[in-house]
């Protein structure tokens, strides 16, 4: 009897299965890692935003006060800037940046904030002797 070459119908549905199977999962980790890209970015954003509203405010170009606002023309970030007195060190207080992302639908919004100690210039320095 001779044997014929070529695959069974059977070998070839097992093939197809495993080729669909590993296919959606290469969809699903390839989705995943977009999503997560796109995470890392906008927390990026967020870290250069409050870094550079900290240093503004650090070096004086903006006012050293409680505000909040939104910034850029999209409205997509929410920003909010505390100052805290801080036990023991006269003229010398905490400044926190926070920066949201402004996303309703969203149910965990992208937020970084940083803290430093500057100077206050609101405090009255002391005389110094002579």
């Amino acid at each position: 009897m001779k044997r014929r070459q070529g695959f069974t119908l059977m070998e070839v549905i097992l093939a197809m299965t495993v080729l669909s199977i590993t296919l959606g999962m290469i969809y699903s980790v390839a989705l995943r890692g977009s999503r997560y890209g796109m995470k890392a970015r906008r927390e990026t954003e967020a870290q250069l935003l409050c870094e550079s509203k900290l240093a503004e405010i650090s070096a004086g170009i903006e006012p050293q006060a409680v505000v909040s606002g939104v910034v850029s023309e999209d409205g997509d970030w929410l920003y909010s800037v505390d100052l805290e007195p801080i036990d023991g060190l006269e003229g010398v207080v905490r400044l926190r940046v926070t920066f949201v992302e402004n996303v309703p639908e969203r149910k965990k919004p992208i937020q970084f904030t940083l803290m430093r100690w500057i100077r206050d210039v609101n405090a009255e320095l002391p005389e110094e002797t002579q």
